[in-house]
């Protein structure tokens, strides 16, 4: 207790001093709206407000200590005493013992997004915009938005997951296992994981040779229609959205799968009248 009063008191310290410092150069515009930051349930969490094109930077300057810095005025909600402003334009966290995530949601405008150094797994929402997005070493989700702007979505180290939304945009998964989903299509897509082509996704992510680009990704989970899905040179994880098995059809919606190391999912046993199914076709 006497540490957090301590940690506290230093940081009105020095945002006194920063307001201060700041206050006699910079001329707030009445209407500017803020972003907030938050605590609860094991996380920290970034909200954009509609308006602002954020340059959103998370660091971790020293010790338990996670600062926010936004190229526009960040403002703190009264949820949590772990949280102060340390200047106009900045929000300083303590984290204490904290083990769990941080989340960042962006509204509308172009925006930017960076927490790479911070270990700490972060969940990043874009918004409508151009957006550009980039977390560290932890396992990571990074979503794109619904619409036609392009979002670059960076991951670093650790197993991230990516979702671009619509639009042709451009995913990098960095270190480790990385994954891209479209199950969110209405039809099928083509995604080449050695191909080195913008091309990946269908129509909804842009026209022909102007989609996706996929850029260290090793497992990709389809549609649920007819894709055309292959993977490279890695242990690829690949899966259809209703596969029930992703080499066979069956007359069930299927996924093409091509590529010399695909790890398939594991499945159940049959039951007992599957099986008798089976050995009754095998006799025939």
């Amino acid at each position: 207790m006497h540490r957090k009063r301590d940690y506290q008191a230093a940081l009105k310290r020095r945002a006194a001093g920063a307001v201060i410092a700041v206050a006699a150069t910079l001329v707030v515009p009445a209407a500017a709206s803020a972003g907030e930051v938050s605590t609860g349930a094991n996380t920290l969490t970034f909200n954009a407000v509609a308006g602002e094109a954020n340059g959103l930077t998370v660091t971790n300057p020293s010790g338990t200590e996670i600062r926010f810095t936004d190229t526009v005025l960040v403002q703190m909600t009264e949820t949590s005493d772990d949280c102060i402003p340390t200047g106009l334009t900045q929000v300083s966290c303590d984290i204490g013992t904290l083990n769990g995530a941080i989340f960042i949601n962006l509204d509308d405008q172009n925006d930017t997004a960076n927490s790479s150094g911070v270990a700490m797994s972060t969940l990043v929402e874009t918004g409508t915009g151009a957006d550009t997005a980039t977390t560290g070493s932890e396992n990571d989700v990074l979503r794109g938005n619904a619409g036609s702007d392009v979002d670059t979505l960076t991951g670093n180290g650790g197993g991230d997951f990516f979702d671009g939304g619509f639009g042709p945009d451009e995913i990098s998964g960095g270190g480790d296992s990385d994954m891209v989903t479209y199950e969110e299509r209405a039809t099928g897509v083509s995604v080449q994981l050695a191909g080195g082509v913008d091309n990946d996704g269908n129509a909804d992510d842009g026209a022909e040779n102007a989609r996706d680009s996929l850029a260290s990704i090793e497992d990709v989970v389809g549609s649920p229609e007819n894709d055309n899905i292959s993977g490279d040179s890695n242990d690829n994880f690949i899966q259809g959205t209703r596969c029930r098995h992703a080499r066979r059809d069956h007359g069930h919606r299927h996924t093409q799968l091509l590529g010399s190391r695909i790890q398939q999912p594991r499945h159940r046993r049959p039951g007992r009248d599957q099986r008798q199914r089976q050995r009754r076709r095998r006799h025939r």
